[in-house]
C-alpha cells in the first residue's frame, strides 16, 4: 500500500473507531446532537439502517467528544449472535 491510499478516510467494511478520529469527518452535527442527547438523558437510542454508520458515529465521534467534554460513558458493546453459554452446555 503507498502513502497515498494508506491515508485514504474510508477503513472499509468496518467501523470507523477512536484511533480513526482524524479521518472521521463531515458528522459534526451529528456528533454534537448525539452528545448532547446522551448528556441530557439516561437513555438515548441511535438507530438507522444497517451500514449507515451508527457505530462510527459512536466511536470515532461522539464518545472522543465527549471524553473531551467530561464526560464519562460506559464502553460500547457489539450484539453477537453465538449464544453466551459453552457448546458443552447445551449438550
Amino acid at each position: 500500500m503507498n502513502s497515498a491510499t494508506s491515508h485514504a478516510p474510508y477503513v472499509g467494511a468496518r467501523h470507523f473507531d477512536a484511533g480513526d478520529t482524524g479521518i472521521f469527518f463531515g458528522r459534526t452535527r451529528e456528533q454534537a446532537e448525539v452528545a448532547d442527547l446522551w448528556q441530557r438523558h439516561r437513555l438515548t437510542l441511535l438507530h438507522g439502517a444497517s451500514g449507515a454508520g451508527k457505530s462510527s458515529l459512536l466511536r470515532a465521534g461522539v464518545l472522543p467528544r465527549l471524553s473531551t467534554e467530561a464526560g464519562r460513558a460506559l464502553p460500547l458493546g457489539d450484539i453477537s449472535s453465538r449464544s453466551g453459554f459453552p457448546l458443552a452446555a447445551h449438550k
